[in-house]
């Protein structure tokens, strides 16, 4: 994908209504690699969210450059199956808290609409709702519309089951 843009990938619907945000890219990203190797078909929906220009280019350095993006991607997606088998929404949610924290503070700028972010941790709006209510009740973040301020990272990662 070429600047500026930008796709967020699907997977198969749960159940109605639902979806589980696989992986979001961004300008300079590749998209849909497997097929381009297996010859079947996408294994998710890809959903331009801005303006994106498709690139192909036939060069042993970018097969190589696609082949660590698909080894990450492995990597991400069993991340995201132990998440969802083996971590509630709040833990999942506290997860993706101490993930997106910025570099130069503790504060979390979660984009989209709280749907959206339950799709990327599998789950429904309301329970993305409730789990943020139970964390902010638990006294370890500060909730302003999208913003989140982060008041204890070690005990919302103890939340998280990270430790």
């Amino acid at each position: 994908m070429g600047h500026p843009g930008r796709a967020r990938t699907l997977g198969p619907h749960l159940a109605e209504g639902r979806e589980q945000t696989l992986h979001v890219e961004s300008a300079g990203a590749t998209l849909a690699e497997a097929p381009i190797f297996d010859g079947g078909g996408y294994v998710a929906t890809a959903l331009a969210e801005t303006e994106a220009r498709l690139l192909c280019r036939r060069r042993p350095e970018v097969a190589l450059g696609v082949i660590a993006v698909l080894a990450r991607r492995v990597r991400a997606f069993a991340a995201t199956i132990e998440d969802l088998a083996l971590r509630n929404v709040t833990a999942r949610l506290a997860r993706l808290l101490l993930t997106e924290v910025r570099r130069d503070g503790n504060v979390v700028d979660l984009s989209g609409t709280r749907e959206e972010v339950a799709h990327r941790l599998g789950t429904a709006r309301e329970l993305v709702s409730r789990s943020l209510s139970q964390i902010r009740a638990a006294g370890v973040v500060v909730v302003r519309g999208r913003r989140v301020w982060l008041t204890d990272e070690r005990r919302l990662a103890v939340i998280a089951e990270l430790t």
